[in-house]
């Protein structure tokens, strides 16, 4: 008789997480993201290491209060917002990359034979976009800044002017302060949402 044990393991997102906003966090207008993002991760779980790109990208004035009382979330939300995912890589670093697109170089591979165990393929129409419009929701701000992007590729599945027909999203964010910000913001959650539409999930080896 073989035993079995099932870990369920979390990174060091939860540290971030579970050390919420105790009191109004304000960050400066003008502050460089990225030096937001490391400051304010580190107010709550110092002693992390940081991987980040530089970005030109600045806030607005920023205040985070009871309704954003989880700090990773916030600080992924504002990684988003310039175009980058924020998450633990494998070593414990913090870190922050572009959204991959269908042209980043693949990460894994799964392969029949070799370590592919099993694969279900579905297909739902409802979670894909094909265009997406971003825009500012700052009270601080003087005016709303405006963004998009679109799927422009006439060979592709969801191509906007196609036979799928156009499927706009909106999103809102605190986080915008530019248009430049905005269109980045835009192309992140479009490469997030064009290969929705028909997921892959495996068991593997």
């Amino acid at each position: 008789m073989t035993g079995v044990t099932r870990l369920e393991c979390e990174d060091r997102g939860r540290l971030v997480s579970d050390a919420r906003f105790e009191d109004n966090y304000q960050i400066a207008s003008g502050t460089n993201y990225a030096t937001a993002i490391e400051t304010m991760i580190d107010a709550g779980a110092a002693g992390l290491t940081y991987n980040f790109p530089s970005t030109t990208f600045t806030t607005p004035l920023l205040t985070f209060a009871s309704e954003w009382d989880d700090r990773w979330a916030a600080a992924q939300d504002m990684g988003q917002s310039i175009g980058n995912d924020l998450y633990f890589d494998g070593f414990g670093e913090c870190t922050m990359t572009p959204e991959p697109t269908f042209t980043s170089t693949p990460v894994a591979q799964f392969n029949e034979g070799s370590n592919l165990v099993d694969a279900t393929v579905q297909q739902d129409r409802r979670t894909a976009y094909n265009r997406v419009i971003a825009y500012s929701s700052n009270s601080s701000l003087d005016q709303e800044y405006r963004g998009g992007a679109t799927d422009n590729d006439s060979s592709s599945p969801t191509y906007y002017f196609g036979p799928f027909g156009k499927r706009p999203r909106f999103y809102a964010s605190p986080f915008l302060a530019s248009t430049a910000q905005a269109t980045s913001a835009a192309e992140s959650v479009l490469n997030g949402q064009l290969g929705v539409a028909r997921s892959v999930s495996v068991t593997a080896i």
